[in-house]
């Protein structure tokens, strides 16, 4: 059984939704034009927020190379190289083969 507080919560919200779905479709059979150009307007400038923001918070293919050249880091360093194993030590079947 649902709590009096989460019934009251539940109530409001569809009363909220209701009287601004009426109040949008009343502006748009009054002035429809300008309702189109706003809604366009306004999905527009949300793909552009939303892009930047994915851009934004996208992780750059460069990040490993700027952060190695970073004062302070191990820039001088050698790279770890990884080892690919030999024909001979494939067929041998090896331990450090990779099948």
């Amino acid at each position: 059984m649902s709590s009096p507080k989460s019934l009251i919560t539940r109530k409001a919200a569809k009363a909220v939704v209701a009287h601004s779905a009426h109040g949008s479709i009343s502006k748009v059979k009054r002035r429809p034009v300008r309702s189109g150009v706003l809604l366009a307007a306004g999905g527009v400038l949300g793909a552009a927020v939303g892009f930047l923001i994915g851009r934004r918070s996208a992780p750059s293919p460069h990040a490993a190379a700027a952060h190695d050249d970073a004062p302070g880091t191990n820039a001088g360093a050698p790279r770890p190289v990884a080892s690919v194993p030999d024909e001979a030590a494939r067929a041998a079947g090896s331990a450090t083969s990779v099948t």
